[in-house]
């Protein structure tokens, strides 16, 4: 196996780039052994020593996710060291996770894809667009019924040969998305969530629902 990261790498912030990092976790963890980092601050020895590990330990999974506070310093570090071209050159399978979303009133959306467009094209490895709409506007509402899924958006024409996948993550009803937001601020894994008896059972039904509808829409994705 070569080793893979996964890098969750966008300045907008609520679009649900943690959930995305929590989602790729649980499920490679089912199958491998992997190392999941959450940059949060600025520490260019400890990015030097992720990086190198990949190098000195042989092949492993990596998911990092970028908070958005770091975003530029982060981006600026890839640029200066030219890792991931490096990496990519040394037979290491890099994914580009980008969330897509309107939003909560659809504002969000442009924006996003034109971010999504100007990365593309520019950085090493495949990327993976993950389609979001449980933060409130759908691209269906958006586009007044026009358009439901983001590969048959007009602007994404222009990237569509860059994409290596689209992933459409399950919409959640209101009580899902309370309890998947109380279950990633609690940092666990699903199966603990679910078969910890200290949870009541309706809560644990649930979370169980929704592991099933995530875990099962990354491995038909084939990443």
């Amino acid at each position: 196996m070569n080793s893979q990261i996964h890098l969750v790498l966008q300045p907008h912030s609520g679009v649900g780039k943690s959930y995305i990092a929590f989602l790729l976790k649980q499920y490679f963890e089912l199958t491998n052994s992997i190392k999941s980092y959450s940059i949060q601050d600025k520490n260019i020895l400890f990015w030097d020593t992720i990086f190198e590990d990949i190098f000195i330990k042989g092949p492993q999974i990596i998911i990092l996710n970028i908070s958005s506070s770091v975003y530029e310093i982060f981006q600026k570090y890839l640029n200066e060291t030219n890792i991931l071209n490096l990496l990519s050159e040394s037979n290491c399978s890099i994914y580009n996770h980008y969330i897509f979303t309107p939003g909560r009133t659809g504002i969000k959306l442009n924006k996003t894809l034109q971010f999504i467009q100007s990365e593309v094209i520019k950085r090493a490895g495949y990327s993976v667009i993950w389609e979001n709409y449980n933060l409130g506007t759908t691209l269906k509402e958006y586009t007044k019924g026009q358009f439901s899924r983001l590969y048959e958006y007009l602007e994404f024409i222009k990237i569509k040969l860059n994409i290596h996948k689209t992933i459409l993550l399950p919409e959640e009803s209101f009580y899902h998305k309370k309890d998947l937001s109380s279950h990633i601020l609690s940092g666990t894994t699903f199966d603990h969530a679910i078969y910890n008896s200290k949870n009541n059972l309706i809560y644990r039904q649930r979370l169980y629902q929704i592991k099933k509808r995530a875990l099962e829409v990354i491995e038909n994705a084939g990443i």
